[in-house]
Formats: structure tokens, sequence, C-alpha cells
């Protein structure tokens, strides 16, 4: 054995190590095996460290007797009534650490291997506490500026309790007390003299003594305030009788149920719980309300019925059915007043309410969710706007009769909207009709939040209403250069004929970078700037009537002897065939048959033929006088 001592700050941890300010020194000890046991072990009185105890909280057994014996073994048991004994698995050692929920019994069975004889300890019965004994202590260290003033509780009866500063930070109000009903609801108000605080509460509803278990924690307010309000359901499962509830506030953040701080108060109530009356003859059909009778498929929207009996043997279930008259189906695990749920079809719901007592039962009103939308307000969009909100903002789009302003950090009232990052007006601004084959005019408009920089538009058009932005043809405008600041851009676009008629949607950009970009910010991360999205209509080309404009027809060529291309601009927007009929000076005609593309540009390519079918000679070329006919023929 060694022993060092060194002059130092802390202890010495190497027993090799060479020292300067110190001493070493070595001893030798004998270790002796222990004594066989022998006989009957006389393992004495059963010990508890705690007694009574409280709930989940630990205490210790031993044995009065010193067993310095080999051979000997342990094995504690408890039992309920001091008469059926069982084993405690793993408790095989000479102390045992126990926690309970009830009064039990303990005893250790000793046994020496070497005689094969064994002894119990006497027996000892480990009571409870009384639960009020054994609630946590939550104590203010320091301050008594910071306090709950005013806490206010409403069920059948009510508390109402204006106090001063509690000595130490608690204050025991347990005999004040609010009455409420099994699955009825308490209301509450909590009010802070000295600043603001965090407010918690929670009721001990089943009695262990602790506020730990899940549900206990009726309300936790994570922010500051002076006043706090709201309410809490007492559960079907708390038991008939007193309950203690505990209030908390604490100015320096968060709330706990047992720690203080030097700036918290806790004060503890009584609420008093009373049990449902056994249901009987034919319960109450309710009423039933849906939030939202019409919306996109696959959207959430909340079921909810009123007037209901409440009562022992009392359930309830939601059933679903495709029309007014069912066929109904009940809905798994929808067996509450409230159903949260959504539908890809048109759907239709009740509520069936049982009494198990009487085996009757009644039927709320039906209730339907009609699946309606477009891709604009029901399509899943990339979602990608500024990661920040300083400089750029849309101050104005206009989109041909479409026309919306909104200020620096306005919300847009539709989903996901964040000031200045992202304002979604699509189904909140009406939809302006943008023709095919027509000419829409824009307005683009920015505003800053503060210093200028270089910043520009991109205007896209889910034309192909896939739900993206990445189609060829989709991006309808991006500036030609950035500008420094707020400023105002204009132009116009023309909609494909290829564009899907009906609503789609918009997504108007305002991003701090440099122009021209290829960047498709409609999908591309971006810092600073604004998105904004919108709802289009898409309506048809009109057909054709009348007599058409015929425009003006020019040549790419004129040189003899090669393929020339023949163009039509200016011609009436809709849809229409060409035909080119070439005159030579032998009389004869070639036609040629040519189809207009999407920006009214004709083409044809054409090489004049002899009539055996051989193409000109060069020479003869010149020879030719060409004369071109351009005749549109309505075509829908």
């Amino acid at each position: 054995m060694r022993i060092h001592a060194h002059y130092t700050n802390t202890a010495p941890s190497n027993p090799c190590a060479t020292s300067i300010s110190g001493e070493f020194e070595d001893y030798t000890f004998s270790v002796t095996g222990l004594t066989p046991c022998s006989g009957t072990p006389a393992p004495g009185n059963t010990l508890s460290s705690s007694n009574p105890v409280c709930s989940g909280v630990a205490f210790t057994l031993s044995l009065s007797n010193s067993l310095p014996y080999s051979g000997i073994t342990y094995q504690w048991q408890s039992s309920p009534d001091n008469v059926t004994w069982t084993n405690i698995a793993g408790a095989t050692s000479s102390t045992y650490s126990a926690t309970q929920s009830a009064a039990t019994y303990y005893r250790c069975l000793v046994t020496c291997t070497n005689s094969s004889l064994s002894a119990y300890s006497t027996v000892v019965n480990v009571t409870m506490n009384p639960v009020t004994s054994c609630y946590c202590v939550n104590t203010n260290t320091t301050n008594t500026s910071y306090y709950i003033s005013n806490f206010t509780a409403t069920g059948t009866t009510t508390i109402n309790n204006t106090t001063g500063f509690s000595a130490s930070g608690y204050g025991n109000f347990t005999a004040m007390t609010v009455t409420q009903m099994q699955t009825q609801t308490v209301t509450f108000s909590i009010t802070e003299t000295g600043g603001t605080m965090h407010f918690g509460i929670w009721v001990d509803w089943n009695d262990d003594g602790d506020f730990s278990d899940a549900g206990e924690e009726v309300y936790y307010n994570s922010t500051y305030n002076t006043t706090v309000s709201g309410s809490f359901t007492v559960p079907l499962t708390a038991a008939a009788g007193s309950h203690r509830m505990r209030v908390v506030g604490n100015e320096s953040g968060t709330v706990a149920a047992c720690t203080g701080s030097a700036y918290t108060e806790c004060e503890d109530y009584t609420i008093i719980v009373t049990a449902l009356p056994n249901c009987s003859g034919t319960p109450n059909a309710g009423t039933a309300t849906i939030s939202s009778a019409s919306g996109c498929a696959s959207t959430n929207f909340t079921l909810t019925a009123t007037g209901l009996s409440i009562a022992n043997g009392i359930t309830y279930q939601w059933q679903s059915g495709t029309t007014a008259t069912g066929p109904w189906t009940n809905i798994t695990g929808a067996n509450s007043a409230t159903l949260t749920t959504s539908a890809t079809a048109n759907t239709w719901y009740q509520l069936v309410t049982t009494c198990a007592n009487s085996g009757l039962s009644n039927n709320t009103n039906v209730v339907s969710y009609t699946v309606v939308g477009d891709v604009c307000t029901c399509g899943a969009y990339p979602s990608n706007y500024a990661s920040n909100t300083a400089d750029e903002d849309v101050g104005n789009v206009t989109v041909g009769t479409l026309n919306n302003s909104s200020a620096l950090g306005a919300v847009a009232g539709g989903a996901g909207s964040i000031a200045f990052r992202y304002s979604n007006y699509a189904g909140i601004v009406g939809a302006p009709n943008l023709q095919q084959l027509a000419t829409t005019n824009f307005s683009l408009s920015s505003l800053t939040t503060g210093t200028s920089y270089n910043n520009g538009f991109q205007i896209y058009i889910d034309y192909n209403q896939d739900g993206d932005f990445g189609d060829a043809g989709e991006q309808v405008y991006s500036s030609a250069a950035s500008t420094s600041g707020p400023h105002t851009e204009t132009g116009s676009f023309v909609v494909p004929l290829s564009a899907t008629v009906g609503i789609t949607r918009m997504r108007v950009i305002c991003v701090e970078t440099t122009f021209p970009s290829t960047s498709n910010y409609s999908s591309t991360a971006y810092s600073y700037g604004e998105t904004e999205d919108y709802c289009v209509n898409i309506t048809a080309a009109p057909p054709c009537s009348g007599t058409p404009t015929g425009g003006t027809t020019t040549a790419s060529s004129t040189a003899c002897g090669h393929t020339g291309a023949i163009s039509v601009t200016g011609s009436t927007g809709a849809r229409i065939n060409i035909s080119m009929v070439f005159f030579s000076n032998w009389g004869r005609t070639l036609d040629f048959n040519c189809r207009c593309n999407r920006s009214h540009l004709y083409t044809c390519c054409f090489r004049p033929l002899l009539p055996e079918g051989n193409y000109l000679h060069s020479k003869w070329w010149q020879c030719i006088f060409i004369i071109i006919a351009v005749h549109h023929f309505c075509s829908v």
C-alpha cells in the first residue's frame, strides 16, 4: 500500500510520479478470506431507511445483523398482505433500494449454502405518507418584487384569489377549491405584479404526490406576460375527489413544478373532481358542424358536435358516407366530440352517440365536405422565398386587370405568408383573365427597408398546371438589367396557344442580385427580396371569323437557285392555315400548305419545280417571276 502526500492545490493522482514537495510511504497488509458460514444464519430485523414513504420515492431496506461469512445468499421478498410473498427480481444483496405506491411488507430470506439452512429476517411494513406530505417544495430564494397577484379558476365553483407576495415564494391555498365534473372544462386566468412572467399549471390527477405524470401539466406559457388566460379539461380517468393543483410564475423564464428561482412564486390550490352520472334512455342527438364545407383535397378540416349527452356509459363514433344517406362507415379512432380529418372526394359525416346502459343511440345532423379548388390554390408549389427580412420588398404587381399594392412588411392572407419574405395572394386577390395568343401588359414596383441595392424582377406562370415553374416558356419575364433601390419595371408577354386553359399560379419575385440572370428564382434560394404568388385564369384564344388580316409577307432570300423562306407577320391572331400559290412564266402553279407557329410567324421553304419534276437550273431561275398570294383559311 502506498501513501502519497503532495503540496499542491489538487490531490495527487499518480502513485509513481516524482514529487517535488511531498512524501511517499509504503506499507504492507494481509487479506484473509471470510470464514465459511455454518448452521442457520441469523439475519435479525428488517430495517427501512424511511417509513412511511412517498409514492415513487426510493428508500433502502437492510438487515440489523451483519453476516461476515462466505457462502451466504440473500433473496428479498414483498407482500401486499403479509400472507402471499413474492421474490423481488434482482434483489439478491444484503440491501435493497425500493420504491412503492402502496403500503407493502418486506422480508429477506438468508441462506447458508454450506449447511443448506435458511432463515427470514423479521417483517417490516413500509406504509405511505399522506399525499399532502409528499409534494415537492417550490420556493423563491431572494426576490419579493415579482409575484402572482391574482389566480382565478372556474368550473361549477370558482376560485378568485388576490394576494401579495407569499413568504419564501410559496403560498399554500389548498383550502380554496374549484369543482368540475370529469370531461368538463376549467377556465382560468393568472395575473402577475412587478413585471412579466412565464406561467404554468399542474394537477396531480392520480394523487401520487407529484406532478410528473403524463397529462398533469395542464398549462404552460413560454413567453413573458403580465396576464394569461386559458382552459383545461378534467380527464375522464381522474378519480372523483380532491386533487392538488399548482400554479407557478417565474419572472426569469422557464417555469417548473418543483424548481424555484430568485424570481419565482408558487401557489397550491385544490380541484375537486365530481364523477359523471350514469347514462340512461336515448342520448341527445347533438348538432354537428364543420369548420370548412369545401376546399382542396387532403386539406384538414374539423368536425364538431355540441349538445351531446355527457355521462358514464356514453360513447361517440364519427361516421363517413359517400352520400347524405350513407352507406355509413365508422372512422377508426374518431371517438370524441371533435374530429380533425381530410377528404379526397366529396364526403358526408355524422356522429353517433350510444348509451351502453340502455343500448340506445342517436345521430347528429349530417354535414358534408365538397372537394373544390384548382392547381393554383391547391397545388403543392415549391416553397421558395427570401431567407432574410431586410432590403427589397414587392410594392405593386399589375398584370392585366390584376392590380395589387402592399406596404412594407405587410402579411398576406394566404397560407405560409411571412412578413418581408413571402406573400401568398393565391385565391385572395382575384385572378385576371389572360388569353392565349394575346399580349398582356404588366408593371412591377419594388420597395426597400433601408439601403438601396441592385435588384430586379422575374415572373413565372405555370402554363401546363403541373405544380412548378420549371418548364420551358414558363418564365415570362426576367429583368434585362439590375436597378438600385425602389423602382418600377414595365413590359408585356404573350400567353402561348399551348397554355392549359383554367386557373393556374403566377409567381412574382423581386430579388437582390445582378441582372440579366439565368437563375430561376421561383425555386432557387436567395437571400434578399420577396416572392409573391397569385392566381391567373388562362382563357382560350377566340375562333377566327369574317375576313382575317393578311399581314405582311417577306422572303429571306431572292437568290436564284436557292431555297427560300417565306414569312408572314401581322396576321389575325387566331388559329389559321396558310396556302401559298406560286406562278411561273409558264403559267403553271405549285401549292404549299403551312401551319402557323405560336408567334404568328409563318414560314415555308420552297424550291420551284419543272413540270417534269426536275429542279430549275439557276440560269432559268432568273427568267421566272413569282407571285406570292397568302390565303388565310379559318380552321376552328
